[in-house]
């Protein structure tokens, strides 16, 4: 049973069961209904390791009686749980439907690629990387799994460092996502919950889709497409692409015609935030503008971008 909690609460606090199961430490991040925080977790080999742990709580009056947030989160557990991929967040273990919520551990990054590629001095190697891990990563879900991200943004891509202090990206948040082999009835489940989303990323198509609630309308692979240029315009510029964070459909399309419509010369009104070579800087703006497409049979794929010379590279 879904219970929808609509009512204004204080912030989350951990249930008592999973703080009595786990040594919880600081607070990454907490809502009303959903609270992140590192943790100690003992491995199969009996050693400690550092984790966060995500708790979606149920409602206070029902104890035992699961939310949406736990919807997502369970979903978010299934997908990832599947899906095998050097660049996507497994998830350690999960607790559900226990007296006061739901919970999956995940494994402890540096920090997110918000936080990461949008704050200090930044190098092109690193953006190279992260252009190329994440081509890679909805390659693999888009043409391999037959699935889509659905929520394709900075914060649900996190950076891990190897042992040789190099960056990784993993890509996270599988809350929305979706087997696209059984679109209709997924769609029936899981696009109800969309409305929840930031409509930052979401492409012209799926923002309309929502809005009249057409959800078999929805394009979900272009989606995480449109999400990855909104990203790539962010990291170069450092600002949201329309304009602010909660942009409506009339601005975004009028800036995707823009962006069509001028080409480069649109964003020479624009500082960009890092040195970058004169190329390297055309090669993202085309990137930009191949991904920021009204028309979704325009816009470039997972799989034609396996082709750039970003991606192919062996070292950037």
């Amino acid at each position: 049973m879904i219970n929808e909690i609509e009512q204004e609460q204080e912030l989350a606090q951990h249930s008592k069961y999973l703080m009595k199961k786990f040594n919880i430490g600081e607070v990454v991040e907490r809502g009303q209904y959903v609270i992140l925080s590192k943790c100690k977790h003992v491995d199969i080999f009996r050693k400690p390791i550092d984790c966060v742990i995500k708790e979606s709580l149920h409602s206070e009056d029902e104890p035992k009686c699961c939310t949406k947030f736990c919807f997502n989160l369970i979903n978010e557990y299934q997908v990832s749980s599947q899906l095998s991929h050097p660049n996507i967040v497994q998830p350690q273990c999960a607790n559900f439907k226990y007296d006061g919520g739901c919970s999956v551990l995940f494994p402890q990054a540096e920090c997110d690629a918000f936080s990461y590629l949008l704050n200090g001095v930044l190098d092109i190697s690193v953006v190279k990387l992260y252009f190329k891990s994440m081509i890679l990563t909805l390659n693999y879900l888009h043409n391999q799994q037959l699935f889509a991200h659905n929520d394709f943004k900075l914060e649900n891509v996190l950076v891990f460092k190897t042992e040789n202090e190099n960056e990784m990206f993993q890509l996270t948040d599988f809350g929305y996502s979706y087997y696209l082999g059984n679109k209709h009835n997924n769609c029936r489940n899981y696009s109800k919950y969309w409305t929840t989303r930031n409509t930052i990323f979401l492409s012209p198509t799926n923002c309309q889709s929502i809005q009249f609630k057409q959800f078999r309308n929805l394009r979900e692979k272009e989606g995480d497409m449109f999400g990855l240029g909104c990203t790539l315009f962010m990291i170069l510029f450092r600002k949201y692409p329309f304009g602010s964070n909660l942009p409506t459909l009339n601005e975004k399309l009028k800036v995707c015609e823009d962006i069509q419509k001028f080409g480069y010369q649109y964003f020479l009104q624009f500082q960009t935030a890092f040195n970058i070579y004169e190329n390297d800087w055309v090669i993202l703006i085309d990137l930009i503008i191949q991904l920021l497409v009204i028309d979704d049979s325009c816009r470039a794929t997972s799989l034609q971008l396996m082709n750039h010379p970003w991606v192919c590279q062996q070292n950037n």
